[in-house]
């Protein structure tokens, strides 16, 4: 069993099993035979018309015979659609359930109203007006009405189906204006000379006011908000629906002259109408079962036609774009066309002082207005909404600007702090490569000159510097030790003494020391111990000594100095003081951001 959705329209149909090819070829073959039936009925119906058969009475109930045959026959295919649409092969939806059980229930109530006049006709009674037939043919007009309604609008509505309902009913009501003028209006004059009684005039008068709901469905139909594969059997609807109102007219004419007659060509219209409309129901589930079986048969196949589904609609969008002004054009003649002629009709009413036209045209046109102003409400309404989704969607695109921005300039930021990170690195390696260098160099130079004991100390220094070298490269390769802020995580926190820290990192620099002739004082007191990782803390001395190295003129002493922070026993305060320049106030903030270098390295006379 499979369920899909419609996607024009919001209806799910069933595809069951017993949806073969056999059943298909069933439903063609029916919808075949009733096509052929409902032209043998109407052949029938205008030939009785135009070759009367026996007396006049006869023809009248021939014809009326008809018109029950043909609602009864119209009924049960709408019964049989809405039965097949609950339990047959391919299941609806429950409004087109309803919808089909409902135009089927009014096209009985016609019938049976048609069966009550036939049967006064053929006993060559005088047919009352109103009667008790009026009640089944007034029942007819809001559950076909109510049927179309379920089957051309979703279970909510939006908006688009307002304003299709709002347009089709503004348009309804204008032409009923121009058939007051015209027909209606014309018709309560000839009252008058033929004295017919109120009540029949009411009664006849009322079916083209009913006939602007089957007015008000066409024009739906014409600019509704379903599924296309329903659009040949609506139409076909449609158009029993227009026969249904020329029926009518005719009807209200003549019986406000006194002339009407059932034998008259209302008869042949009658049956037409509900024939067209009953098989309407049968056309509609055979399109709906072709379109659910072809679902079904080919669900593997759908993955493939999507792409080109999607191109065809794509395409199909383009071309609705390209014709802008064409709909345009069709929507102003279809709305403001009818209200024209509707305002120049009571505007003319007004002129010449027709009185008999003037105040139901003047009513008329109130409501219209009314409609017309809800219209332009409702497109007021959704223009507000329109302009905020594009407020929206140039914030949202601005929102999005701004983060692509700020993702650019934090991509420069990452190129710089690489570009800062490679020159960190590198001076942080070459303060130990310095010291390995300036050691090898002197064992090199002057080994022949060099104490064993004093042989022996460098050689330790270069080892020790090379140690420093090792533990660089690991923090460097392993991204792992760093964390977002700039910490460490691994660490071995033990008492250190200031005095031999500070000592073995001046042993570091040495060679240094001596080839610019430089003075070393330490003025550390022997008790000062703090508590830290002996490995980070050195490296952190040495890197700032190799700077007071750099950043000084040689022959310039340093000195490295200690001391407790007064009032707090838990922190030290180390210094090293050179005879450098120093570093702007406005520069310190940034002494301590990583990979962070004060002065570039193109302009700067150091290198590292």
């Amino acid at each position: 069993m499979d369920t899909t959705r419609t996607p024009h329209a919001p209806m799910k149909i069933i595809a069951t099993e017993r949806l073969i090819p056999a059943y298909l070829e069933k439903l063609g073959r029916q919808n075949s035979l009733a096509a052929i039936v409902a032209v043998l009925i109407v052949a029938f119906s205008l030939f009785s018309l135009l070759f009367p058969i026996g007396e006049n009475s006869n023809g009248a109930f021939i014809s009326g015979m008809l018109c029950i045959l043909a609602s009864l026959i119209g009924a049960s295919w709408a019964w049989t659609t809405a039965y097949r649409a609950r339990r047959g092969a391919l299941q609806l939806d429950s409004r087109y359930q309803l919808a089909w059980f409902l135009i089927g229930t009014g096209l009985l109530a016609n019938g049976l109203g048609r069966t009550y006049v036939t049967y006064l006709s053929y006993n060559r009674q005088l047919i009352p007006a109103p009667s008790l037939a009026d009640i089944g043919f007034t029942l007819f007009y809001p559950l076909l009405f109510a049927g179309l309604v379920l089957m051309l609008t979703g279970p909510r509505p939006g908006r688009a189906c307002v304003k299709m309902g709002l347009d089709a009913a503004i348009t309804t009501f204008c032409i009923l204006g121009v058939s007051w003028y015209f027909f209606i209006a014309p018709t309560l004059l000839i009252q008058r000379v033929t004295h017919t009684s109120t009540a029949a005039l009411f009664t006849a008068l009322s079916y083209p006011f009913w006939d602007m709901l089957l007015l008000l469905a066409t024009l739906m139909i014409l600019r509704r908000c379903a599924e296309r594969t329903l659009h040949p059997s609506l139409l076909l609807c449609g158009a029993g629906l227009l026969t249904a109102i020329l029926a009518d007219t005719g009807y209200a004419h003549f019986t406000a002259l006194g002339m009407y007659s059932s034998a008259m060509f209302v008869g042949p219209f009658r049956v037409m109408s509900v024939l067209l409309i009953g098989l309407s129901a049968h056309y509609q589930y055979a399109a709906l079962a072709r379109r659910g079986s072809t679902i079904g048969i080919h669900r593997h196949q759908i993955a493939a036609s999507k792409a080109r589904v999607s191109h065809k609609q794509h395409d199909q969008h383009d071309q609705d774009e390209i014709s802008p002004r064409r709909f345009i054009l069709l929507h102003g003649a279809y709305l403001y066309l009818p209200l024209s002629i509707l305002l120049a009709l009571t505007l003319g009413s007004e002129v010449i002082n027709d009185e008999q036209r003037t105040l139901f045209l003047v009513v008329l046109t109130a409501i219209v207005g009314l409609f017309v102003a809800a219209r332009y409400l409702l497109a007021m309404y959704e223009n507000a909404l329109l302009l905020r989704e594009r407020e929206q969607q140039r914030r949202e695109a601005e929102h999005l600007y701004m983060e692509v921005h700020a993702a650019h300039q934090r991509l420069q930021e990452v190129d710089q702090l690489k570009d800062q990170f490679m020159m960190t690195a590198s001076h942080e390696l070459r303060a130990p490569l310095t010291c390995v260098q300036g050691y090898l160099k002197l064992l090199t130079q002057f080994h022949e000159f060099i104490p064993p004991e004093r042989y022996q100390d460098f050689l330790q220094k270069a080892e020790r510097s090379c140690t420093e070298l090792v533990v660089l490269l690991n923090n460097i390769m392993d991204a792992s030790y760093l964390e977002v802020d700039g910490s460490i995580h691994s660490t071995h926190v033990e008492p250190v003494g200031a005095q031999d820290m500070i000592q073995s990192v001046t042993n570091l620099i040495e060679p240094q020391v001596m080839h610019e002739r430089r003075e070393v004082q330490l003025d550390i007191p022997p008790d000062v111990t703090v508590q830290a990782d002996p490995v980070r803390l050195r490296q952190v001395l040495l890197n700032i000594t190799v700077n007071a190295l750099k950043y000084s003129p040689p022959r310039t002493p340093l000195t490295f100095s200690a001391q407790i922070m007064p009032g707090s026993e838990d922190e030290v305060v180390i210094c090293v003081t050179d005879k450098g320049r120093g570093i702007a106030p406005e520069d310190q903030a940034r002494l301590f951001q990583r990979f962070t270098r004060l002065e570039s390295a193109i302009n700067s006379p150091v290198q590292g």
